[in-house]
């Protein structure tokens, strides 16, 4: 595949040497860039991950000098920086995560300001946030996490809006609003965090509605039901936390009964279990 992906970007370069204000070729060369750093990124090869995503972001750019409405380009552009940020922040490059993150939102509203109804375009934009939001929570920038997973959640609703069906925006932005009430039970807003898991419970319904054996839906909401309780029992809410507790379980083992290999729900659910045991 390293080498599959390397000939690719050689073929487009052989293109732009003939033509090179070409500016499909310079889409797909960034393209093919940024599939390579994400094997790179796979394979723990980081440094070469961190020059393929560079030089992606690059070759957008240079499409984009050429045809600053190309669509796809500012959003290839976006999930490329997206991408970049999540390497940097695992390699505890945290400004340039950051940094990264934000650039990536901002080719997404480029795109958008261009094309208003891209599905697309939100969904991306959604995620950005969101890692960005996972980011300033972990760097205790409490009040810009609650700003971006806001807006991380008004982007997917903005894509659900015009795509009720899209299974993965449900998902999301369930993801969004569960991350948004773990910390904001942090910071001891209990009931704004009681809203937010029950919103997030609700969001993984309407991808379960659409999608009933969809394993990560199922096993999210019972880490949501499982936080759920968790807040309520700090908040002597004892029947309430059951409740949530026996509905995690049931959602733990609707994933187990479509995986019963995963051994990483397997443990969430043995966890569960425990804290149900201990409170009642």
């Amino acid at each position: 595949a390293l080498i599959s992906y390397t000939q690719a970007i050689a073929s487009f370069d052989e293109a732009l040497n003939r033509a090179p204000d070409d500016i499909y070729a310079h889409n797909n060369k960034g393209i093919a860039l940024r599939g390579l750093g994400d094997l790179q990124t796979d394979l723990c090869h980081h440094q070469d991950a961190l020059i393929s995503y560079t030089q992606a972001i690059a070759s957008f750019d240079e499409a984009l000098n050429r045809a600053p409405d190309h669509i796809y380009a500012h959003n290839n552009k976006g999930i490329a920086l997206q991408s970049l940020g999540d390497l940097q922040t695992g390699l505890s490059q945290h400004q340039h995560a950051l940094n990264s993150y934000s650039q990536a939102i901002a080719s997404f509203d480029e795109a958008l300001n261009r094309t208003p109804d891209d599905i697309y375009a939100y969904y991306n934009k959604g995620l950005a946030l969101g890692s960005l939001g996972d980011l300033q929570a972990d760097l205790s920038q409490h009040q810009d996490a609650l700003t971006s997973y806001t807006q991380a959640i008004a982007s997917y609703t903005q894509a659900l809006n015009r795509a009720p069906d899209f299974i993965y925006a449900h998902n999301n932005k369930g993801t969004a609003l569960k991350s948004l009430g773990h910390l904001q039970a942090s910071l001891s807003h209990h009931q704004d965090a009681l809203i937010s898991y029950t919103q997030a419970i609700a969001s993984f319904d309407e991808a379960l509605n659409r999608a009933p054996d969809d394993i990560k839906a199922h096993n999210n909401k019972g880490v949501a039901l499982a936080l759920l309780g968790i807040l309520q029992v700090d908040l002597s809410q004892k029947e309430e936390a059951i409740k949530s507790y026996q509905a995690g379980l049931v959602e733990f083992d609707r994933c187990l009964k479509i995986a019963p290999d995963n051994k990483k729900v397997r443990n969430l659910r043995d966890k569960l279990q425990e804290l149900l045991d201990d409170l009642k």
